[in-house]
């Protein structure tokens, strides 16, 4: 499933894609790139818990994705773990 996604042009793209398994509680997030306007995409990071992020881009290859990452509580759900901030240049 794809969470986020931002475009920069027509060509250049970048996307926050996930999977969620509720019963077993694991995740499998990512972001990838695409420099072919989404037919081919190349995972640039991945992460072991759920995310949520936004990106901005001033050009195709300097930008950032700013958000949070969550923590599975199995007393409360999730909560917040800490706020993220990438950047890539």
């Amino acid at each position: 499933m794809t969470e986020a996604i931002y475009f920069f042009n027509a060509k250049t793209g970048w996307a926050l894609k996930g999977r969620y398994d509720n019963l077993e509680r694991e995740s499998i997030v990512g972001i990838a790139r695409t420099d072919d306007g989404g037919d081919t995409w190349k995972v640039q990071k991945e992460f072991e818990t759920p995310i949520n992020l936004r990106f901005f881009f001033v050009n195709p290859a300097t930008g950032w994705a700013v958000g949070w990452q969550w923590e599975h509580n199995p007393s409360f759900g999730y909560t917040i773990l800490s706020a993220l901030i990438l950047h890539t240049s």
